[in-house]
């Protein structure tokens, strides 16, 4: 039976009938989104302060120039989850957020975005 479907499928072209994944409203380039749901979104929601630790010290490496202050917010957001504390964890990410993310998003949402984490024990 599924094979007479398969052959079906294959010889009439029915096969745009299966549900396709909906739209996204997001661009096709947002690099920076793709990395923190990547690195940061499951992190923050397990509490893995390693993981929090090692992409808050990446982060802070990789923002623009044009944005001063984003260095020392996710450089806070390291320090709290190297002491294991959620709380300033996602206080350092909303401040950066209101601070940076609607003009990040207007300015620089295709920027290229793969920064390298420091060395355990230092930075790079």
């Amino acid at each position: 039976m599924r094979l007479a479907a398969l052959v079906c499928v294959a010889a009439c072209g029915c096969a745009q009938t299966v549900d396709a994944p909906p739209p996204s409203s997001e661009p096709e380039s947002a690099p920076l989104k793709v990395w923190m749901t990547a690195n940061l979104s499951r992190a923050v929601k397990t509490e893995d302060f390693e993981a929090l630790g090692r992409a808050l010290s990446a982060l802070a490496q990789g923002g623009p120039p044009e944005f001063a202050g984003w260095a020392g917010i996710a450089e806070r957001g390291a320090q709290a989850a190297a002491e294991r504390d959620i709380e300033r964890v996602r206080a350092s990410c909303a401040e950066c957020h209101k601070a940076y993310r609607a003009d990040y998003r207007e300015r620089f949402r295709a920027r290229p975005f793969a920064p390298h984490a420091p060395a355990p024990g230092g930075r790079r």
